[in-house]
């Protein structure tokens, strides 16, 4: 011990002594940033060169906050009763990144027992600050000059993005080996401009840690947002939005061999099919899917948890990139598993789609952290012996029941939340059942709509009557259909008999508020701005664009949207209504009472869809100019074409917005509020000699290549949609063939799996399945014996539609028997805005942590984890795993996913 460090002591004792009776002093947190853990001494436990800490970026202060990592207790300054507060360097504000890593030398068998590395970094900065860990008056580092840990002088400009610490390997006793080499590490980061500087650090004689060795830079060719390392430390990962390796179309994470000369990693290319923001690693034992317990390759053994796969594998976690992913995009938002061994995303276990699709997260993370099984189950009990690293489970506490897993992550999440993943089952664990009870998936309520009906008058001629319709729509009941004398009698149309109609599958249906409409609008066209012209043929245009006047007299177009994209699911044939500004002159129609002009609508069929130009760089959709109708008289067979003045005044660009354009299908659509356009459906008078209308990834995309097997030019848009660089099959995408194809792949996409479940009916829950009346089994009958790797359609119905019988006068005919009225299948045309209408529920409720009631949860949001294992430490073994959560206001939590939410402890 230093005459430094012993006096430090002595003041210590003074100050317990003196302040036994304080109130534990408040953190004094403002804008915390990153979080981390180390090893290393400080005053409050001064024998100990090698307890554990908590260490906060303190970002609104310049400085580190300490926490004891065992109580959550503060580390408090040596005289002063405050917590102990390390500045940062002069010139370095507001720290945000943290990174530590012990350096293997140490006297317990795990290489702990010596004071960790941990660097510091400000945003904007190239500086890495050291943290002398090993020093009673921890402090951070002041450095020589030139400094060595100074990026800039590697990279001039360059600002730290991301910085991670691992060890440093070394050849190991066998040929090809490699270990941990004692006495070193190592830090990374990322620096802006696509590059990676590499720092290498040793302990020194009297116990210190201090940069070895020169830093070296590499060039990657794109820019790193996250870094992770494998648990071998031989491998590093690297998230981006970029192409990974220019040139080589892939997109997803860099993976570096570090065993490789340091500055000239090899860089290999993990397909994730669009950019990544986050990355982590680890090697978990995953639930086997497709075989049931005792089959010859997967036993289930006493206790276990599920069916385990054969082996533990290597897996990379990575956020994908929100601005590339989506519903309809190549890939449906979340954290995405890599199979490094692949080289891309893992394989989807039950062979539907060609990969396993990505975790849905509810809010965009901005940090993920990864915890193992514990060095030592909870208890000494022989029933907890599996819950550690020697028996490979761990627990996981979601409200829907404690489960047990071989690896959990948490994702730190902007809606404030600290999200759950269970790595085995590859899902967020829920709060309630999918299956069970109100928190089910499910179907809820329904309506329908039938507009009325506006007619002449036959008695007072030039006037008009309205009328009830006489038409409904409704869902067929299969089960009803064979036991009633009139076959409507079987159609559902109400709230309380539409949900029994309506299959749906638990892991793929979402909560949403589905419509089947007769010529409803298309999803996102309707009440749009438009603009029409001629094409070079002379035929009438319609684009959804606004034309702004620039002042040098050209025009800027913006709000377009993109007709010509499969997306919006315009068809030859669906409807353009379009209402001409008043500027439009031609066009408009004077009114017989008043004699004044007045604005109409006009509607047309569509019939051809264009590629972008110029004049429309979303497409266009041309016009039957010669069906153009005035909408003005409420009975459609009274109305009157529009006049060649006004189809002639349409075909003049105007340089400004001079319409409000709706397209509505040509017949029947179905859509989601949420999921948009899914389709068109059509009647069935016999819904027992026909299949259901339904939205089924298999059925859209048959395994094994699944949605890989569909070809769609003009998915992707190109970046050059029109012009000598547009390409020549996107332009040519116009025939009904190809804009099925593309229909059909952005169905797919919109069809592909949201949960993995990994619960089902069974008898020691439900009851026996033979005598079950109610419950799960006869909730999901039809798909009870795939649980939980059930695929099935998002929704499937039968369609239908009565007709009520009417008498000599138009009045409905009512049974006298049932005193209700009289209906036929349908055998009228349909009436435009007739509708039907049910609600979804998932059932699926994110388990989360955070911070308890009166945190201001709602007005924060988390930062940085950091994982770590109390179950080494004496007294500590019940305690488990833990992540350290920074909150922005002004607070951290100690949560564990093993335990109940209310055993998260808030930090301030």
């Amino acid at each position: 011990m230093t005459a430094r460090n012993a006096l430090l002591l002595l003041a210590l004792a003074a100050s317990a002594g003196c302040g036994s009776s304080a109130a534990k002093p408040d953190l004094g947190l403002v804008s915390p940033g990153g979080v981390a853990v180390f090893r290393g001494l400080t005053t409050k436990n001064a024998l100990d060169p090698a307890h554990p800490y908590v260490a906060v970026a303190n970002s609104g202060r310049d400085e580190i906050i300490f926490i004891d990592a065992l109580d959550d207790e503060p580390v408090l300054a040596p005289v002063v009763v405050r917590p102990l507060a390390v500045p940062t360097l002069p010139g370095e504000p507001h720290p945000t990144m943290l990174a530590s890593v012990g350096l293997h030398d140490g006297q317990n068998a795990d290489g702990t027992g010596l004071p960790d590395l941990l660097v510091v970094v400000s945003p904007g900065s190239s500086r890495l600050q050291l943290v002398a860990t090993w020093d009673l008056a921890t402090h951070v580092v002041q450095p020589p000059a030139p400094d060595p840990l100074d990026l800039g002088a590697l990279a001039p400009g360059a600002q730290v993005l991301s910085v991670i610490a691992v060890p440093v390997l070394e050849p190991g006793a066998t040929a090809g080996t490699w270990q941990v080499a004692p006495g070193k590490a190592r830090v990374v980061a990322s620096l802006a401009g696509e590059r990676l500087a590499v720092v290498d650090f040793a302990r020194q004689p009297d116990g210190s840690i201090a940069p070895s060795g020169t830093p070296a830079l590499q060039d990657l060719g794109f820019e790193v947002l996250s870094l992770a390392e494998s648990p071998d430390h031989d491998r590093l990962y690297a998230a981006t939005v970029d192409e990974v390796i220019p040139g080589s179309g892939v997109f997803g994470v860099g993976e570096l061999d570090t065993t490789a000369a340091v500055g000239a990693w090899p860089v290999r290319a993990l397909d994730a099919r669009v950019g990544t923001t986050l990355v982590a690693a680890a090697k978990v034992t995953e639930r086997f899917v497709g075989v049931q317990d005792g089959d010859t390759f997967c036993v289930r053994q006493p206790g276990e948890a599920f069916c385990k796969a054969p082996n533990q594998d290597l897996r990379v976690y990575a956020f994908l990139d929100p601005a590339a992913c989506g519903r309809s995009a190549r890939m449906p938002c979340g954290l995405a598993v890599i199979d490094p061994a692949s080289g891309g995303l893992l394989a989807d276990p039950t062979g539907e789609m060609p990969y396993l699709p990505p975790m849905a997260v509810p809010s965009i993370p901005v940090a993920i952290s990864i915890a193992g099984p514990t060095a030592l189950p909870p208890t000494n009990e022989p029933g907890d012996a599996q819950l550690s690293v020697a028996g490979g489970y761990m627990l996981l506490a979601p409200g829907s029941g404690q489960v047990k897993t071989t690896g959990v992550a948490v994702l730190a999440s902007g809606d404030g939340r600290v999200y759950m993943v269970d790595l085995a089952r590859w899902h967020i664990p829920l709060n309630g059942s999918i299956l069970r009870t109100s928190s089910r998936a499910s179907v809820t309520g329904g309506t329908v709509f039938s507009p009325s009906l506006v007619v002449p008058d036959p008695e007072n001629p030039g006037q008009y009557l309205v009328k009830p319709s006489r038409l409904r729509l409704g869902l067929w009941d299969l089960v009803q259909w064979p036991k009633v004398s009139r076959p409507t009698a079987a159609l559902a149309s109400n709230s309380s008999n539409i949900p029994a109609t309506v299959r749906i599958t638990p892991g793929y249906t979402a909560t949403d508020t589905w419509t089947v409409m007769y010529q409803g609008p298309l999803p996102g066209l309707s009440a749009r701005a438009g603009q029409t012209g001629a094409t070079g043929d002379g035929r009438l245009w319609l684009a959804v664009q606004t034309p702004l006047p620039r002042a040098d007299g050209s025009t800027q177009l913006v709000d377009v949207a993109r007709l010509f994209d499969p997306s919006l699911a315009v068809h030859v044939g669906d409807i353009a209504q379009l209402a001409p500004a008043s500027t439009v002159t031609a066009c408009l129609t004077t009114d017989p009472d008043t004699e004044t002009p007045n604005t109409t609508s006009y509607e047309t069929r569509i019939t051809a869809i264009l590629p972008p130009s110029a004049a429309y760089p979303g497409g266009a959709v041309a016009l039957d100019e010669a069906q153009l109708i005035d909408l003005r008289n409420p009975v459609p067979s009274e109305r009157l074409p529009a006049t060649p003045e006004c189809v002639a005044a349409l075909k003049q660009v105007a340089p400004a917005g001079n319409m409000l354009v709706t397209i509505r299908a040509a017949g029947l659509i179905a859509g989601g509020a949420s999921m948009g356009y899914v389709g068109r459906p059509q009647l069935e008078a016999d819904p027992t000699a026909a299949d259901p209308f339904a939205l089924t990834y298999s059925a859209l995309a048959p395994p094994p290549l699944g949605e890989d097997a569909i070809t769609c030019p003009i998915l992707p848009w190109p970046a050059e949609a029109y012009g000598p660089n547009a390409p020549a099959a996107f332009t040519a995408c116009v025939d009904e063939a190809c804009r099925s194809e593309c229909e059909r792949l952005v169905l797919a996409r919109k069809a592909r799996r949201l949960y993995y479940l990994s619960d089902r009916c069974l008898d020691t829950v439900d009851g026996p399945k033979a005598t079950a009346t109610r419950g799960c089994w006869v909730d999901w009958a039809a798909i009870s014996d795939a649980l939980p790797d059930a695929s099935g359609p998002i929704v499937s119905f039968h369609l239908g539609c009565a007709q009520a019988q009417v008498d000599a006068k138009g009045d409905p005919v009512i049974d006298p028997r049932t005193k209700t009225i009289v209906e036929d299948v349908c055998t009228a045309e349909l009436e435009r805005d007739m509708s039907l209408t049910f609600i979804t529920q998932s059932g699926i409720t994110y388990a989360y942590r955070g911070p308890t009631s009166g945190s201001n949860a709602a007005a924060s949001f988390p930062v940085a984890a950091a994982p770590f294992d109390r179950s080494p430490f004496p007294g500590k073994q019940a305690d488990g795993y833990r992540f350290f959560v920074t909150y922005s206001e002004n607070f951290l939590i100690d949560l564990s996913p093993a335990t109940a939410y209310s055993t998260s402890k808030v930090i301030r």
